[in-house]
């Protein structure tokens, strides 16, 4: 026994059943129009023919519209998988700025800016506490105030070594 369908009834009932959305008229007139024609010797139509046909001039029931091709479904992947990485994004840059905002970071740039500042202060300071205490040392020392600038270069060399190692670049994580 031949394996398909008798005639155009059949294929009816064939693409209703499997949900293709299709007006009798409309089969006749496909029918007409040559794009679904008995392939086999005895006139029957072949499944796999049927099924084609409804993919290209048919639409679904259930969605009303056309399946989509392998492009189109690989191209409709593609845009899936971006949006999903866009938004994953979206959620990672939300979740960041809550983070700033519950001050669990701290921007990069103002803390190198108040690092700098207090290196200026503490620079200021350091010069002050040694320009207005060197003669006191001196004295203290029973020193001669004629080497007061030679003691206060010393001074100031070591309060600039201390500073550098104070202002070296900091490696925030």
């Amino acid at each position: 026994m031949a394996e398909g369908l008798k005639n155009l009834n059949q294929v009816h009932s064939f693409l209703v059943s499997a949900g293709w959305r299709i007006a009798k008229s409309t089969l006749y007139s496909h029918f007409q129009q040559r794009k679904l024609a008995p392939d086999q010797q005895d006139g029957r139509y072949s499944f796999e023919n049927v099924l084609t046909y409804a993919q290209h001039f048919l639409r679904r029931q259930a969605t009303g519209r056309k399946p989509l091709s392998k492009k189109d479904l690989i191209l409709q992947e593609r845009k899936l998988k971006l949006e999903v990485e866009k938004l994953e994004e979206e959620v990672a840059r939300a979740r960041l700025k809550r983070q700033v905002e519950e001050s669990q970071y701290i921007d990069r740039d103002l803390v190198v800016f108040e690092l700098a500042a207090r290196a200026a202060v503490l620079d200021v300071g350091l010069t002050e506490f040694f320009g207005s205490n060197a003669e006191t040392w001196i004295e203290a020392a029973n020193g001669d105030l004629k080497y007061l600038p030679e003691f206060l270069g010393i001074l100031m060399e070591h309060k600039d070594d201390l500073i550098n190692q104070y202002s070296r670049p900091l490696e925030l994580r």
